[in-house]
C-alpha cells in the first residue's frame, strides 16, 4: 500500500515536473520577442502529458496565473488565454473564478470590467456553486457599474446559494431596501474583508471599509455646518477651522477630499 502511495505521489511530482519545463519550453521560443507574452500551451497538448492529473495540474497553473492579477503584466488576452486553459482543464475548479471576479476590476485595463463579468457568468454556469461568486458578481454591478438591476440578480443568486453565512445571506436578500447607497457599499466590502482569506485581498477591503466610512464621517459633518450656518462649506477645510472635526482622516488609498457645494456632497478631489 505504501509503495503504490509513493508511486503516486512519484507520478504527481513527475507530471508537474514535466509542466513546469513545457511552459518553460514555451517561454524560451518568446523570450527574445520581448514585447510578446509567453505561449499558452494548449489543453489538449497539457492533457496529453499530465497523466489524467487535469484537476491537479489546473491547481498548479493557477498559482503562477493569479499574481497576474490585477497587473495584467502581459495584457488581458494573455491572462484570459491561460485561465481558459485552467478553466478546460477543470471546469468545476471554481477559485480562478472566484479570485479573479473579485480583484480583476482593480485592473486599469479599460475592459477589465467586462472581462471580469464574462469570466464570472461562465464561473456559474460551469463550476462547483460558490456564494462568492455571484456574490462578487453582484459587488461589480453596484460598485462599479451603478446598476442595481443586476446586483439585486446576483444578490439573489448568491443569497440561494448553500454555505453562504447568514450575515452575508441576510444583507444579499435585503439588498435594495436601503436609501443609503454608500452603506450598502460598506456592507458589501466588510463582507468581502470577513470571508475573503487572501491577505491581500482581506488588506484590500478593509481600506475600502475605511475609505467609505471617512466619507461619510466627513458628509455627516458637512451636514451639521450646513444646519448651523444654512449653506454648505465652501471647501473641506472649513469642517476644521470652524471646529465641527479636529482633522481630515487620511484616505487609506491617498486620495484627497473635496466638498461639492452645489450638491451639497463630499467627494474625491480629482488630481487634475
Amino acid at each position: 500500500m505504501m509503495r503504490i502511495s509513493a508511486l503516486s505521489n512519484f507520478a504527481v511530482i513527475a507530471t508537474l515536473y514535466m509542466i513546469v519545463m513545457t511552459m518553460q519550453y514555451f517561454y524560451d521560443l518568446e523570450r527574445n520577442k520581448y514585447i510578446a507574452p509567453p505561449a499558452t500551451p494548449s489543453a489538449s497538448f497539457i492533457k496529453a502529458i499530465d497523466l489524467g492529473l487535469h484537476s491537479a495540474v489546473a491547481s498548479f497553473l493557477w498559482i503562477e496565473t493569479r499574481t497576474g492579477i490585477p497587473n495584467l503584466q502581459y495584457g488581458l488576452k494573455k491572462f484570459k488565454d491561460d485561465l481558459n486553459l485552467i478553466n478546460t482543464l477543470d471546469p468545476k475548479f471554481n477559485t480562478p473564478y472566484v479570485y479573479t471576479v473579485l480583484v480583476l476590476p482593480e485592473s486599469k485595463h479599460p475592459e477589465s470590467l467586462n472581462a471580469a463579468i464574462e469570466i464570472g457568468e461562465k464561473g456559474i454556469e460551469a463550476a462547483e456553486p460558490n456564494w462568492k461568486l455571484p456574490f462578487y458578481m453582484a459587488s461589480i454591478y453596484h460598485i462599479n457599474l451603478k446598476d442595481t438591476a443586476n446586483a439585486a440578480k446576483y444578490f439573489d443568486i448568491a443569497a440561494h446559494t448553500s454555505g453562504i453565512p447568514e450575515k452575508v445571506k441576510l444583507f444579499a436578500i435585503n439588498y435594495g431596501i436601503y436609501p443609503n447607497y454608500r452603506k450598502q457599499t460598506i456592507a458589501i466590502w466588510q463582507a468581502v474583508y470577513e470571508t475573503v482569506k487572501d491577505e491581500p485581498t482581506k488588506e484590500r477591503a478593509k481600506a475600502h471599509v475605511l475609505h467609505f466610512e471617512i466619507l461619510d464621517f466627513l458628509q455627516n459633518a458637512a451636514e451639521k455646518y450646513k444646519e448651523r450656518y444654512g449653506d454648505w462649506p465652501e471647501n473641506i477645510d472649513n469642517l476644521v477651522s470652524k471646529n465641527f472635526i479636529k482633522e481630515i482622516p487620511t484616505d487609506p488609498f491617498g486620495l484627497s477630499f473635496k466638498m461639492y457645494k452645489t450638491e451639497g456632497l463630499v467627494g474625491i478631489k480629482s488630481e487634475q
